[in-house]
């Protein structure tokens, strides 16, 4: 058998591509289904199921009601797939196999998925993340209006697909796809309004493919949106990805192949803000920070040197930390990362 609640709620039999996805006909059994189906070889008491179906308010009749509209799922579903679904105090069960509902298949891509984007590997990252995503046909259970979009588990299958889709696009672009990659992303941003690393994509795929005036555009356009409906400006990371096309950093160029991308906006590992070139005096700062660097690198591999800087605010903390981290780039290859804590924005 095969269950899909990615989309509207069918069901169909696995092994013969000739028979068509059935759909679970009538509110009341459809959300029965789709209830024990997110709930998958879990026991869901009676007590969910009437909340679901009567929304809080039950009839007196509540209890003989769902026994009823458990009847008639099983009829709709047939011997094959009604035999799955099995009465276990304090409720019932709905039985899976591996594989069979496409809300595990989509949950376990996107594991390998993000995992192999840790990884860079980009190929692997790009096949999952794309099988996820083709197994996405809409909001899911788009047609049981009692699990609405507020429904914490709703809410983060819609996560995960963006976060699948900006994976994805992370890997499309290290491969060097920038510009086959353009009218996804387009897509993608409006979609996903309010998804910088999305916006922040777009911008290197039409840098990369010589396009910096769209590129400048379109963080204008975040701009405008964030502006008009958070009130909230970009985020550092895409602030300074505008400042690099401004400036046409060579760093942002596509990178050769097998060589990991410097640029990234769900996994950017060289974001370094540039060093002011008025930087003057803290020698004896910079020497103790560089001391404790080189005391880990002595501990051989593994270690790591974490060091706080401390001040009162202006002082010039973050300007010593990026000077020192510029002047120490060369010892980091794999990554240089700023990350703002936002520690004196507003709220």
């Amino acid at each position: 058998m095969r269950f899909a609640l990615l989309g509207p709620v069918r069901f169909c039999s696995r092994d013969g591509e000739s028979e068509p996805a059935a759909e679970v006909r009538g509110t009341m059994p459809r959300t029965i289904l789709t209830a024990l189906l997110l709930d998958a070889n879990t026991v869901v008491s009676v007590d969910r199921l009437v909340e679901l179906l009567w929304a809080g308010d039950p009839p007196a009749s509540a209890q003989a009601s769902l026994h009823n509209h458990i009847a008639r799922l099983r009829r709709l579903l047939g011997d094959r797939a009604a035999a799955r679904l099995v009465s276990m105090p304090p409720g019932y069960l709905f039985r899976v196999e591996p594989g069979e509902l496409d809300l595990e298949e989509f949950t376990t891509l996107c594991a390998r998925g993000a995992a192999a984007l840790r990884a860079g590997e980009w190929n692997d990252a790009s096949n999952l993340l794309a099988e996820a995503r083709t197994l996405w046909r809409g909001e899911p259970a788009a047609d049981v209006p009692a699990l609405d979009r507020t429904d914490a588990r709703i809410q983060q299958l819609v996560e995960n697909v963006a976060e699948a889709a900006v994976g994805w696009a992370e890997a499309e672009l290290a491969l060097g796809r920038h510009r086959e990659l353009i009218p996804e992303l387009r897509g993608l941003t409006i979609r996903y309004p309010l998804r910088e690393e999305l916006y922040g994509h777009l911008m290197l795929a039409l840098y990369r493919s010589e396009r910096q005036a769209e590129a400048l555009e379109v963080y204008q356009q975040l701009r405008r949106t964030l502006v008009d409906e958070l009130s909230l400006e970009p985020s550092t990371p895409l602030r300074l990805l505008h400042q690099r096309i401004l400036a046409r950093d060579s760093a942002l160029a596509a990178p050769a192949s097998g060589e990991r991308p410097r640029v990234g906006g769900h996994g950017a590992r060289f974001n370094l803000p540039p060093d002011t070139a008025a930087f003057t005096g803290r020698e004896r700062e910079l020497a103790e920070l560089y001391a404790f660097e080189d005391a880990a690198r002595r501990l051989g591999s593994g270690a790591a040197a974490v060091v706080a800087i401390d001040g009162m605010a202006g002082i010039g903390k973050t300007a010593l930390a990026l000077h020192a981290a510029h002047r120490m780039a060369e010892r980091f290859p794999d990554g240089r990362m700023f990350l703002d804590l936002r520690g004196h924005s507003p709220g």
